[in-house]
């Protein structure tokens, strides 16, 4: 329950403010909090299928740890030198994550 509040607030609250503090442009931050939702809404329908199939534990399980091992790297990425493809992939694997 933590994570998903913590990545829904990431991606909503935090994801616009982000996106303009590095001069990439407050309008790419609503454009890719956009396909975030699209995503988000393709993805957890099909997530729930999967979870009914899989374990549900399980499913649980690797879902946090994959995120907690990716979280930094990605991050650190990010951060390297942030663009707009960089912010938007971060945010679709986390929106993914948050789905599954």
């Amino acid at each position: 329950m933590t994570f998903a509040t913590v990545t829904s607030q990431t991606i909503l609250t935090y994801a616009p403010t982000y996106m303009a503090s590095p001069n990439l442009g407050a309008l790419a931050g609503f454009v890719t909090l956009f396909f975030i939702g699209l995503t988000t809404l393709i993805c957890q329908p099909l997530m729930a299928v999967v979870a009914d199939r899989v374990n549900r534990r399980t499913m649980l399980i690797v879902v946090t740890l994959t995120a907690a091992v990716t979280a930094y790297p990605l991050l650190a990425w990010l951060a390297a030198v942030p663009t707009v493809f960089k912010f938007a992939t971060f945010e679709l694997w986390f929106s993914f994550m948050y789905a599954a």
